[in-house]
């Protein structure tokens, strides 16, 4: 019996985290490597009062490139990492 209650606690957890919802953040555009000392390499990042979002995926280099914002607004899915969080950017504007 504890080894099915186990594997149902850890068969929702598991689907907590498959299933996770987009987060939206607002922050000023810099470089994680050039301004935050982040990464061996430059990375669009967002910087908001609280955390550091590296900003992954195909829509991010266009947008930067077309639009060189001093901030933005981003929403994807996040990933925790020790120092900052890494967001695949489904949707980013000014």
């Amino acid at each position: 019996m504890k080894i099915i209650l186990t594997s149902i606690a850890l068969l929702s957890g598991l689907s907590a985290l498959a299933f996770a919802a987009p987060e939206t953040v607002t922050g000023s555009v810099v470089c994680a490597h050039c301004d935050l000392g982040i990464g061996d390499e430059c990375n669009t990042a967002l910087q908001t009062a609280d955390s550091v979002y590296l900003l992954q995926g195909e829509k991010v280099e266009p947008f930067i490139s077309a639009n060189d914002p001093a901030q933005a607004t981003a929403s994807g899915e996040v990933t925790e990492k020790t120092d900052h969080k890494v967001m695949q950017v489904e949707k980013i504007e000014t």
